[in-house]
């Protein structure tokens, strides 16, 4: 049965308003949420329209279940935002890095550090993918200290394969 536009707008409506009442109180339980509904304290008391009476509490927990989709779909674009703007930062960085001259090895090196960070791929920690066929184990100090000294003896011409995904020269 598909919900006719009077029946959004009650469903949006009335969202809204369970969505004020948890940030106003965290805590607040399901059943207290569907009296707050219909309490003329909280402004103008909501009831069901078909019935005449409070909402159901099942109502009242898909509804909730819905608002935190919707918070978690907002969150996750604006960090998406967020990420797209700074790798667009990096990438107007290392343009000006590369068209130094000589180009800036050490900034280049920065901002590749950076990109790793902001995609989740820093030295020791694992990025959240799928499982690997084959298990890779964490970058540990010594590790990650030869990984820096390697990437601070590179030459500009080994950099710029090693950002372009090409084989290194020998």
């Amino acid at each position: 049965m598909n919900p006719t536009p009077g029946q959004d707008a009650i469903t949006e409506y009335r969202r809204a308003k369970i969505a004020s009442i948890i940030l106003r109180k965290p805590r607040i339980t399901q059943r207290q949420i569907v009296t707050a509904l219909s309490d003329p304290d909280n402004g103008d008391p909501l009831f069901n329209p078909e019935t005449g009476r409070e909402f159901s509490v099942a109502t009242v927990c898909r509804d909730i279940k819905a608002i935190k989709r919707e918070w978690r779909k907002q969150r996750n674009e604006d960090v998406d935002g967020f990420l797209a703007v700074e790798l667009a930062k990096i990438d107007e960085a290392e343009a000006a890095a590369w068209n130094e001259d000589p180009p800036n090895q050490a900034a280049l090196v920065a901002l590749f550090r950076h990109r790793s960070k902001l995609l989740g791929l820093e030295y020791g920690k694992r990025p959240k993918l799928p499982p690997a066929p084959a298990s890779v184990p964490p970058v540990d100090a010594d590790e990650q200290s030869n990984l820096d000294e390697t990437l601070e003896a590179m030459s500009l011409d080994e950099l710029r394969a090693l950002v372009n995904g090409d084989t290194i020269p020998e």
